[in-house]
């Protein structure tokens, strides 16, 4: 039989809720000492009744009551008298195994910096076994938990971050810092400059895309440190940062400065990329004669959310071309542009694609006309597909360079190169959101003339929620350990990782007697109530 939920009606005003323990006793007989030993066992019960209910919410009770079959049933509860006094933020999970019978849990995942993590007489739910928490708890600042995407090559062994530098030393020390790990890497600068981060080919980025360096330091008597994103094509940026004051000197990259224990500080630095890159590493290093630095907990990377938040095309290479079908034009790909020179009276661009209209109807692009032919040339339309729609005039969108343009299409332009820019709100078009997913967009530049010549620079599909979490993103969490005492003790033992639940924890319960019954009066108004015990197998 399925465990089921407890019915959605509040009860009478005094249900009980309590905690039946498992003691036992041993009196001696020559002194009458008593011993008491707890033993396994301990569950919760209660009692809770119902009066004068109507009669709509009393078939929901007796319905609920009947099903359980008597002792048989199981149903999942909330105290009733669970009131959430802590803070409780951060998905805190089990910090390695625990035994059966331990009256104390090490967790780890929650949010750093919350002086009541839990307040006495809070409730958690972990593995399924419902616990109060007896003691207030706090979670200080612990730990650094970076995000799965690291192209940083030994993230927590400063020594392995860089080769040899002939100005100076990077060398493991045991030290104590708030990285998660006993090591960190003291940095003696002999002279100049001392590289003690640094990646070799690590990844492509396409322009607009967000790339982070982020490591926590303890500076003594050091000067700067620069930040150096560079790629096949140079360098995109160099940012430095005193170490002194821990702030941005100098560069393009936006710089986050935390400060954490131990004399430590968190630096992220954020470098929103102004050009397609191929192969972007990063160069990291200090300078200051003589100085002294401690480094730990490195990160490099990408920002791992979709990007630009939907499909995008810059079209910088055959591949991004490639992910459109063309009918009409002649296609070629150069200085990150595609031109499309027209071929026959109703040319298309068009492209496949899978996505819920709901969540993507942000729409970008920017393009330009090399030749006049006059007449339709600059009159640019697109249409989009579902499973029950084509490429119909009901899914046209005109968003042209000159004249009659959509309600829903912003113009902008042009600009110094020629450019238009336009900025297209689909979910105001009056089929976007009406018949399912999208499947399908087409892009016609011209209408019904041959040898238009257009420039293309890119189009995206944007959702304007996904942007907002992206721009918000930061590798870097600070996070908290915390020892969480629980009464009753555990009843199984853990593996480590389960999660704790705080919102609304639940135990399962079963019905203390196979009878039930109700009241009902003149009027049909009934009342009942019944005695539960958890189930502590």
């Amino acid at each position: 039989m399925a465990v089921k939920n407890f019915p959605d009606i509040s009860p009478d005003a005094n249900p009980s809720f309590t905690l039946e323990n498992n003691t036992t006793s041993f009196e001696s007989t020559l002194n009458k000492n008593v011993q008491h030993m707890e033993l396994p066992g301990a569950r919760w019960r209660g009692s809770v009744a119902f009066s004068n209910r109507t009669r709509q919410e009393a078939n929901k009770i007796k319905a609920f009551m009947t099903s359980l079959g008597g002792k048989v049933g199981r149903f999942y509860l909330t105290p009733f008298d669970a009131y959430q006094s802590g803070t409780m933020s951060g998905a805190g999970v089990v910090d390695g195994a625990v035994a059966s019978g331990s009256s104390l849990l090490n967790t780890k995942g929650w949010n750093a910096d919350q002086d009541k993590l839990f307040e006495a007489g809070d409730y958690l739910e972990v593995n399924g076994e419902l616990k109060m928490v007896p003691e207030d708890v706090s979670a200080p600042q612990s730990y650094i938990e970076y995000t799965d995407t690291n192209y940083m090559p030994s993230p927590f062994d400063p020594e392995g971050w860089a080769g040899p530098s002939p100005n100076g030393t990077v060398t493991n020390v045991t030290l104590a810092n708030p990285s998660g790990s006993s090591l960190a890497g003291e940095c003696q600068i002999v002279s100049g400059d001392l590289v003690f981060a640094s990646t070799t080919n690590s990844f492509n980025s396409v322009s607009g895309e967000k790339i982070y360096f982020c490591f926590i330091v303890k500076n003594i008597n050091a000067n700067n440190v620069f930040f150096r994103f560079q790629s096949d094509a140079g360098i995109e940026d160099q940012t430095r940062v005193s170490l002194s004051t821990l702030t941005k000197v100098s560069g393009s990259s936006d710089v986050l400065v935390t400060q954490l224990s131990d004399g430590f500080s968190l630096v992220q630095v954020e470098r929103v990329t102004s050009s397609n890159l191929t192969n972007a590493d990063i160069l990291v290093y200090a300078n200051g004669d003589g100085g002294t630095l401690y480094v730990q907990a490195a990160y490099f990377g990408k920002n791992p959310l979709a990007f630009p938040y939907a499909l995008y095309n810059q079209f910088a290479d055959a591949g991004e071309a490639g992910d459109y079908g063309y009918i009409g034009y002649n296609e070629t790909i150069g200085g990150g542009l595609i031109n499309l020179v027209s071929t026959n009276y109703d040319p298309q661009m068009i492209r496949s694609v899978n996505f819920d209209p709901s969540d993507f109807y942000i729409l970008k692009l920017r393009v330009r006309e090399n030749i006049d032919l006059g007449g339709g040339s600059k009159s640019m339309t697109m249409f989009f597909r579902t499973d029950t729609q084509s490429y119909a005039v009901e899914t046209r969108t005109d968003f042209s360079l000159e004249g009659t343009i959509s309600s829903w299409v912003a113009r902008v332009g042009p600009d110094e190169e020629g450019f238009y820019s336009f900025e297209i709100d689909m979910s105001q078009h009056p089929e976007w959101l009406l018949n399912g997913d999208i499947k399908g967009i087409r892009f016609d530049f011209t209408n019904a003339q041959i040898g238009t010549d257009t420039d293309v620079d890119y189009i995206t599909i944007e959702s304007p929620e996904l942007r907002q979490e992206y721009d918000a993103f930061w590798p870097a969490q600070l996070l908290a350990t915390a020892d969480i005492p629980i009464a009753p003790p555990l009843r199984k033992a853990l593996t480590g990782g389960e999660s704790i639940i705080t919102s609304e924890p639940k135990g399962k319960f079963y019905l203390g007697s196979n009878d039930q019954s109700w009241d009902i009066n003149v009027n049909g108004v009934q009342s009942m109530g019944f005695d539960f015990i958890e189930d502590v197998n």
